[in-house]
């Protein structure tokens, strides 16, 4: 450029362009902080979520069945939760049937053996009459033998079925006529005496 007094060299420079890169690379940075930051935020939530999973399948394997187990999210981790909590469902539902059959065994056992108590009795009785009582005749020894003979097939019956663990289907007695029929056996002799 020639000025009136001298000329000088003027050179025009554009960092337009230089803005633009500038601008691109600050945006190239700033998306990489965002992508870095979602991913680690996304990462410490899985984290997490695997952690919470870690400590409820601890409480269990320590015995702790009643806690369920959260299910957050439908991812894999979320249907491994469901399928821990329905492992652990199986195992509460096993545990209460152990305890049912545990439960209907002693029930059966404590009904068996007060149901062997009252022909056993009878049996008792009517040895000890047999015993005592010399001048019996024929036909009362017969009598007592058949009665003797009737209560050991009713404990026979009855110690096959508590052997068997009751699955053998048993005709009960209702206990009034149970009561009334050992009453009966037990004084027949005596009021035939008398």
């Amino acid at each position: 450029v020639e000025f009136s007094d001298k000329t000088a060299l003027v050179a025009v420079q554009d960092y337009s362009e230089m803005l633009l890169v500038l601008g691109d690379v600050l945006a190239g940075g700033v998306a990489i902080v965002l992508f870095v930051l979602i991913v680690i935020v996304y990462y410490q939530a899985e984290i997490s979520r695997i952690m919470r999973l870690s400590r409820d399948v601890k409480a269990i394997a320590r015995g702790n069945l009643q806690g369920r187990i959260g299910k957050y999210g439908n991812d894999e981790i979320a249907q491994l939760a469901v399928h821990v909590d329905g492992m652990r469902d199986s195992i509460v539902q096993k545990m209460e049937e152990k305890e049912q059959a545990w439960r209907a065994n002693q029930d059966l056992i404590t009904s068996i053996s007060h149901d062997i108590r009252t022909p056993l009795t009878s049996m008792m009785s009517y040895t000890e009459l047999l015993a005592a009582k010399k001048d019996l005749t024929e036909a009362e020894m017969r009598e007592y033998l058949a009665l003797v003979s009737k209560k050991s097939a009713q404990i026979k019956e009855l110690t096959a079925i508590l052997l068997d663990g009751g699955r053998r289907e048993v005709e009960r007695f209702e206990d009034a006529r149970l009561l009334f029929e050992q009453l009966a056996d037990e004084f027949e002799s005596e009021l035939e005496d008398d």
